[in-house]
């Protein structure tokens, strides 16, 4: 069984400059996700894609193959599925698509190649088409609907003890698992499953103060 791994690094980015080459703990952000890809167990490839030179040439270092990613999906308002899309299209003219994709985003660097490989087992065994990293998360939401306030996940007037209360499954980003030959248009679909992950490893790395969280960890 073919697997690949594909870590979308795109050079731009307006909250955080070169982003996906900052230093958490004296590593670039980049390498925690390359790193845990290489220890994988189930991985069998790895790339990454990036419309930048400067990130291209740091991959050069590791076992990984890169992909040129072009302008027009390079941008703040470009999604992570048109890179999936445009990684499948290369695979497809080389008659190299795997059996399935893990896709890895670098903004979530605590990354254990013991959950990815066992979000990979758990998606084989029950049979799933594509599948989230997530954690637990008990916090309680409001919304403002017409400049009124209201809660979206439970009743303030009857408020429960914490331990009573079960929470939601949060995406973290950290990865996601999908069937590569039935992906379209979202990298989640058909039979959908999960796999937990602790709150420490869900970081992730979106402006200056999470990046300085991280660096204290």
């Amino acid at each position: 069984m073919r697997i690949y791994c594909i870590i979308p690094a795109r050079g731009g980015s307006k909250r955080i400059k070169n982003k996906n080459l900052v230093k958490v703990k004296g590593k670039p952000l980049l390498e925690y996700s390359i790193d845990a890809s290489l220890r994988s167990k189930k991985i069998t490839r790895t790339y990454i894609s990036s419309d930048s030179e400067k990130i291209l040439k740091f991959c050069k270092k590791f076992e990984v193959y890169t992909i040129k990613r072009n302008k027009n999906i390079s941008s703040d308002t470009s999604t992570t599925e048109e890179t999936v899309k445009d990684f499948l299209i290369k695979l497809k003219k080389n008659n190299d698509v795997p059996d399935y994709i893990v896709l890895l985003q670098p903004t979530s660097p605590f990354k254990d190649k013991y959950d990815i490989d066992k979000g990979i087992t758990y998606l084989l065994d029950n049979k799933l088409d594509s599948l989230f990293s997530g954690c637990i998360n008990k916090n309680l939401f409001w919304k403002i609907d017409d400049k009124k306030l209201k809660p979206l996940n439970y009743n303030y007037k009857k408020r429960k003890m914490e331990q009573s209360f079960k929470g939601q499954i949060m995406e973290n980003g950290n990865f996601y698992v999908f069937n590569s030959k039935k992906f379209k248009n979202n990298r989640l679909f058909g039979k959908i499953g999960y796999y937990l992950m602790n709150k420490r490893n869900s970081i992730q790395i979106d402006d200056i103060e999470d990046l300085k969280i991280a660096n204290k960890i």
